[in-house]
C-alpha cells in the first residue's frame, strides 16, 4: 500500500496567525456541530449571515495551509 505524505505547515507570519485566529473567532459562535469523518472532521455552522466570512476564511486557509482540504457547502 502506498503511503501518502504531506508536509503540514503554515505559511502565515506571527501577525498573520494572530489575525487568522481572530477571524475564526468571529464565526465561532455560529458553530453548531463537529462531526468526525474519515481522515478528518466536518464543522456545521448555522446562520446565512456568516456565509461570506466562511468562504473567505476557507480561501485564506487553502492559501497558507495547502495540505488541508476544506470546502464550504
Amino acid at each position: 500500500m502506498e503511503k501518502l505524505l504531506a508536509e503540514i505547515s503554515c505559511s502565515l507570519s506571527t501577525d498573520g496567525l494572530i489575525q487568522r485566529v481572530y477571524d475564526w473567532s468571529l464565526v465561532e459562535g455560529a458553530l453548531v456541530d463537529r462531526i468526525d469523518i474519515n481522515h478528518g472532521f466536518q464543522w456545521r455552522f448555522c446562520g446565512p449571515e456568516i456565509g461570506d466570512s466562511l468562504h473567505d476564511l476557507v480561501a485564506a486557509e487553502r492559501h497558507c495551509c495547502s495540505w488541508a482540504s476544506m470546502e464550504v457547502d
